[in-house]
């Protein structure tokens, strides 16, 4: 399983380098905001985004000269959000082609006896860590006065997830 913890480690080590390379982190403490802009950063990285209904697909990487992203209408935005950083973790670790189905929903990001494919296993840290690092999360229950605790509470748990964007479940 150490393969696993290797993947694990490579996806959360590019979510980070990313997020530096783009002053996320610069960006986010400045401004009110408190959501990754997903979306923007596939796009800063050169790659075509396309928005599309799919059918049994959440998503799709296709390297090439030009790489392009594709990510179904048929879920809700904070759907569309990991979908696009799942994708984008792709795209920034030079994987080969991808096509996600609801697969990606089910899995636990960081679950050292996964069977997944490496690549796989790579993008879902990657988008996890890209969506909620752990400066952000701090961040926000700065913002938001709440005490520690707080955190066990799922009324807390869901307004944070309303503030990065992502799905509460």
């Amino acid at each position: 399983m150490a393969d696993n913890r290797e993947a694990i480690l490579t996806g959360a080590k590019a979510a980070h380098t990313l997020h530096r390379d783009l002053g996320m982190r610069e960006h986010l403490e400045r401004t009110a905001g408190g959501r990754v802009d997903v979306f923007g950063a596939i796009s800063k990285l050169g790659a075509t985004l396309m928005f599309r209904p799919l059918d049994k697909l959440l998503g799709a990487y296709v390297p090439a000269e030009e790489p392009g992203v594709l990510i179904t209408t048929q879920r809700t935005l904070p759907i569309q959000r990991f979908t696009g950083a799942h994708e984008l973790g792709h795209l920034y670790m030079s994987h080969e082609p991808s096509l996600d189905d609801e697969g990606i929903l089910r899995r636990a990001p960081f679950d050292t006896q996964s069977r997944l494919a490496r690549q796989e296993q790579e993008a879902d840290a990657f988008a996890s860590m890209f969506l909620a690092p752990a400066w952000l999360l701090a961040l926000i229950v700065q913002r938001q006065g709440w005490p520690a605790a707080a955190l066990a509470d799922p009324v807390t748990v869901y307004q944070l997830s309303l503030r990065l964007g992502t799905s509460y479940s």
